[in-house]
Parts: C-alpha cells; structure tokens; sequence
C-alpha cells in the first residue's frame, strides 16, 4: 500500500517520549503536521487525527 494511502486511514499517531524533543526537533513535529494534512487534505491540526503524547515533562 501506498503511503498517502496509509496516511489517508491514519486514525491515531503516538509519540513516545515527547519530553526528549528539543525546541530544534518541533520542526519535526510541523513537517509531520504539514505531511499528515497534505495527504488527508485537510487543515485542522494534524489532518485532525487524535495525537498521544508520552512523556516527563517537568
């Protein structure tokens, strides 16, 4: 199967240890968002697929 037709069914996308992303790493974050939303076609955040974030945030 494709990936935009994977992306397209996505649902649900996990990040484990969100707390080791650095200020530098969030742009990964954005690039996922603008990935996700480019094959969704869709604007809401993250193609407007649940997000789970896992983490120490202290």
């Amino acid at each position: 199967m494709r990936k935009r037709a994977k992306a397209r069914k996505l649902q649900l996308l996990i990040i484990d240890e969100i707390s080791m992303v650095s200020s530098l790493s969030c742009n990964i974050l954005l690039q996922i968002h603008n990935r996700v939303c480019d094959f969704k076609g869709a604007t809401e955040p993250f193609g407007g697929i649940s997000v789970v974030v896992f983490g120490d945030l202290y």
